[in-house]
């Protein structure tokens, strides 16, 4: 003769069963769409950062040459009729251009290393640095001489990840 109380303990059990293979249905199912699109997402970003890298560069140094702000000479002829320097102009800065090979050996050394110590075995971006300065949540220290100098070509001081995106696409394609 069955008892009672054993079916309706059965039934419970069965129900509670029921019940947790629901939620883990609808958590597989939050967890797929969660996969799916972050698929998307990563495929989207690899697909865009290989367009971009295999593409000509974006930035023209020639014509960023061009427009820095520098100070402009004026020059007379003195009375041997030799020409001398009158009058620098300038605005905030006192800008001259001096031609790479000019600067000294030792003053390149001192610079990169003072902003950017791998910058002779990196190729536009130092993954390490840049992967630190993401875990640590810091704002600062993560760019390379070649991201500063594509952040100012372009003028583009904002703080988000859109931009260190680009900046660092932009990067990779100027070392290429």
């Amino acid at each position: 003769m069955p008892q009672k109380g054993s079916s309706a303990a059965k039934k419970k059990k069965r129900k509670r069963l029921n019940d947790m293979s629901n939620a883990g249905a609808f958590f597989i199912s939050l967890l797929a769409i969660f996969c799916f699109t972050l698929v998307i997402v990563l495929g989207y970003v690899f697909i865009n950062a290989v367009t971009v890298v295999a593409g000509d560069p974006v930035i023209n140094l020639e014509s960023a040459r061009n427009n820095q702000n520098q100070t402009s000479f004026l020059y007379a002829k003195d009375s041997d009729g030799k020409q001398v320097e009158v009058l620098r102009l300038h605005g905030e800065e006192n800008r001259i251009w001096v031609d790479f090979d000019k600067i000294p050996k030792q003053m390149k050394d001192a610079f990169i290393a003072l902003e950017d110590k791998r910058f002779n075995s990196h190729h536009g971006v130092d993954w390490i640095r840049t992967i630190g300065v993401f875990v640590k949540q810091n704002d600062q220290g993560g760019s390379t001489i070649t991201q500063q100098l594509v952040k100012n070509i372009t003028g583009n001081n904002q703080v988000t990840y859109v931009r260190k995106y680009n900046e660092i696409l932009s990067a990779l394609n100027l070392e290429k």
